[in-house]
């Protein structure tokens, strides 16, 4: 059992077929855990941390968009009301 489950692609594998029975079986929200495969690449992996590390500045900028979308949804009622 140690050496079976110690195999990173047995135990990958395994877990990604009971995610497709469960998906099947219970509900199709199961299948959103297939996505976690193109982890595997070091391209793809690249392109995750393109975007997780720099969260917090992203983050920033998109609390000011939606400040500027409130303000000029604001204006835009204002002035165009009727």
């Amino acid at each position: 059992m140690k050496a079976i489950l110690s195999d990173f692609d047995f135990v990958y594998y395994t877990l990604y077929m009971g995610f497709c029975v469960i998906g099947l079986v219970i509900h199709p929200f199961f299948f959103g855990f297939l996505t976690v495969d193109f982890l595997r690449f070091k391209i793809l992996k690249n392109v995750v941390k393109a975007v997780w590390e720099p969260r917090v500045d992203m983050a920033l900028t998109f609390m000011i968009f939606l400040l500027l979308e409130y303000y000029f949804t604001l204006i835009g009622y204002l002035l165009l009301y009727n």
